[in-house]
């Protein structure tokens, strides 16, 4: 290993710019391409629940955010139902992770500003097929604002890590994925390309992320070898992407085992 790392460092730092960021790069496209060929499929018109208020007659009932809502065309159709039957108690029924669920809840008749009767956030959503060219371009534009968007999710919550503000709990691992993954395939071939395409597009971005071990932490010493005009010794190095793999490991871990509770309770 030492010896591959040393024959590595010896090579020109485009080249090893080129080999580190290669990875990171297939994540991407894969991760467009997956995301254009949801264009090209097209979805079904659904309700989806955005948000879900704390302490509303929604958050009471169960309904959680992501919850596709069944049985409406569109969301205005929902809405005057709801209006319809304020201070009454209603069965909605919902999909979540590839199963439908029904949940008893009472519309408030005098909701708090700002909120309407459920205290939920509704989200209207329909993707018509779309030729190849403008759903590969749709796709490059879906892509670039997902990379920001999770990149900057990714600063928020490793900030929060160290500042001990993170919700841990809310991170989900290899088997929650496959929980996910599971509900995802039910849904039909689009929303499964789409989920894979989201953790495609995440390992990219976690791999470019400038942290011990991973990718993005290599390519950052690279630019520091190039900035100091001389070469990070192998040594320390190593232990710095050591201490950095060994507190991935600890990470991992934690949420694997908040994984495991969640599928047994």
């Amino acid at each position: 290993i030492i010896n591959s790392q040393r024959s590595f460092a010896a090579q020109p730092a485009w080249k090893r710019s080129v080999i580190i960021l290669a990875g990171v790069f297939m994540n991407f496209l894969l991760g467009w391409l997956l995301i254009s060929a949801v264009f090209m499929i097209g979805r079904e018109a659904g309700i989806y629940v955005s948000r879900v208020e704390p302490d509303g007659p929604a958050a009471v009932s169960g309904i959680k955010p992501n919850d596709r809502i069944s049985g409406y065309k569109s969301a205005d159709e929902f809405i005057t139902y709801i209006k319809e039957h304020s201070d009454e108690t209603i069965s909605i029924s919902i999909l979540r992770d590839g199963k439908t669920e029904v949940v008893q809840t009472n519309p408030r008749i005098n909701p708090p500003e700002g909120q309407g009767a459920l205290g939920i956030v509704l989200d209207e959503e329909k993707i018509g097929p779309r030729g190849f060219l403008p759903a590969l371009y749709q796709g490059l534009l879906t892509t670039v604002q997902l990379i920001g968007l999770i990149f900057m999710a990714l600063i928020n919550f490793f900030g929060g890590v160290f500042t001990n503000t993170a919700d841990l709990k809310s991170v989900t691992g290899p088997i929650g994925i496959f929980k996910i993954a599971e509900g995802a395939g039910a849904l039909g071939l689009a929303t499964f390309l789409q989920f894979f395409a989201l953790i495609s597009i995440n390992l990219g971005v976690i791999n470019i992320f400038p942290f011990p071990a991973l990718d993005g932490g290599r390519f950052l010493f690279i630019l520091i070898e190039k900035i100091k005009g001389s070469p990070i010794p192998v040594k320390f190095e190593r232990i710095v992407n050591g201490v950095g793999f060994a507190l991935l490991i600890s990470l991992m871990v934690f949420i694997t085992i908040h994984d495991i509770k969640n599928l047994i309770m």
